[in-house]
């Protein structure tokens, strides 16, 4: 806003941009699908939640259970489909967003606060559960077919821990194919830290395939 001229350039320079499209019925990168599902699966699939009171085990316990709930609607109700767009996998940012959208609609019903890709100095994790400054559960989501599932456990989610200062974490490896040895390895890696009486993250898996239809069984 200088001058004429450099508002002219600007102009230009937006006029100069080829145009891109994107496939809105489909939605390959999940930037729309999030919304729908944060908006309606609390009503549609309710689940009722009490705080009983502010420690980090009751903390604990109701972010568990909304891992569950999440798990249930992956594996039970459909919600895998969300996962894919036309035979292909969602990235990990659109799974992660999916996750927020579920999580974040239960979070509000017990004055939960979730926050998603915290940067603790030492790089980002996914979400943070909080309530107050005193209880925070870190989770980190990863999809199985990641090169970083074994160092996402072994080395970041640890990190992490120490840099907010919360013992309490939880990984998530939503199976949607070439896993491997890397579920083996993970858990190898927290029986060591249990082993040596070190914090270990909790570990859930979750079948993210889409299932075949029960005509097709």
């Amino acid at each position: 806003m200088a001058s004429a001229e450099a508002f002219t350039t600007f102009l230009n320079v937006i006029h100069g941009i080829e145009p891109d499209t994107y496939d809105f019925e489909n939605d390959p990168e999940g930037i729309l699908v999030w919304r729908k599902i944060h908006e309606t699966i609390a009503k549609t699939y309710p689940l009722p939640l009490q705080l009983k009171s502010l420690t980090i085990d009751d903390v604990y316990k109701v972010v568990q259970e909304i891992i569950k709930q999440f798990a249930h609607l992956i594996e039970n109700r459909g919600l895998s489909k969300e996962l894919w767009s036309k035979g292909k996998r969602r990235d990990e940012k659109s799974v992660q967003r999916i996750f927020f959208a579920v999580a974040d609609s239960y979070c509000k019903a017990n004055n939960l606060d979730i926050s998603p890709e915290v940067d603790t100095g030492t790089g980002e994790i996914d979400f943070k559960f909080s309530v107050g400054y005193d209880y925070r559960i870190l989770v980190e989501v990863k999809l199985s077919d990641s090169s970083h599932v074994v160092p996402g456990y072994e080395k970041q989610l640890e990190v992490y821990k120490s840099a907010e200062k919360t013992t309490t974490g939880i990984y998530i490896v939503i199976d949607i194919g070439k896993m491997g040895k890397k579920l083996d390895r993970i858990w190898e890696i927290r029986n060591k830290f249990l082993a040596m009486s070190l914090p270990a993250s909790e570990i859930y898996v979750i079948d993210g395939k889409i299932k075949p239809s029960a005509s097709k069984l």
